[in-house]
């Protein structure tokens, strides 16, 4: 059963192209271009993730939006259901998330972040493999009643600054180099680098 769990995640993760390296902190355009010329580096892309309260569901739970910059090549969201958002305020759910609290295609589903509200229009429901687990961080059972993530279309988020970026790297690349180069062309900025083996998410799946 284990061996089996562990071919699907590595067929997502493949599947969405997930990134081998997440620099969070806030990063400019130029940050962007530096890394993406990393000897090893196969592409690099911005995203903005954010966590929102949906207080008007049980538990009221966190939801973690993400947005990348431009078309996603990076941890592309994986579509199962209806089509993937094209337009402002629309979002693929996570799959989990929506079966647990009843919601599907077509709902509206509304989000604060202190006096910020967004109401996203559901359009698709999907995976996004680096929150194979989604969590606070801070749960010993991790539950979708009180954790879930939303894929959202560029302009939805655009009140907030990019605060990742996510980084893959070419095959037989060396993992330990491509970050050492990272570090250095982020030395005097305040960023956190994780490894895919250290997002909670996975770790938490595997």
């Amino acid at each position: 059963t284990w061996r089996c769990i562990e071919i699907d995640l590595n067929r997502q993760f493949e599947e969405s192209d997930m990134a081998d390296l997440w620099v969070r902190g806030e990063l400019s355009d130029r940050a962007v271009r530096d890394m993406e010329a990393i000897d090893g580096v196969a592409s690099a892309q911005r995203r903005v993730a954010a966590q929102f309260k949906a207080e008007e569901l049980s538990e009221e739970p966190n939801v973690t939006l993400l947005m990348n910059e431009g078309e996603p090549i990076v941890c592309r969201p994986l579509l199962r259901e209806g089509i993937l958002p094209s337009a402002k305020d629309q979002c693929m759910l996570g799959q989990r998330f929506a079966r647990a609290h009843g919601l599907t295609i077509g709902d509206t589903l509304r989000l604060t972040m202190g006096d910020r509200v967004l109401s996203l229009t559901i359009v698709g429901l999907g995976n996004m493999p680096e929150y194979v687990v989604a969590s606070d961080g801070n749960e010993m059972a991790p539950s979708p009643l009180r954790n879930g993530y939303a894929y959202v279309a560029q302009g939805t988020l655009g009140f907030l600054p990019y605060s990742q970026i996510a980084l893959t790297i070419e095959p037989g690349a060396d993992l330990k180099a491509v970050r050492a180069a990272v570090e250095s062309l982020t030395k005097d900025q305040r960023v956190v680098i994780i490894e895919r083996d250290d997002v909670f998410g996975v770790k938490m799946a595997m």
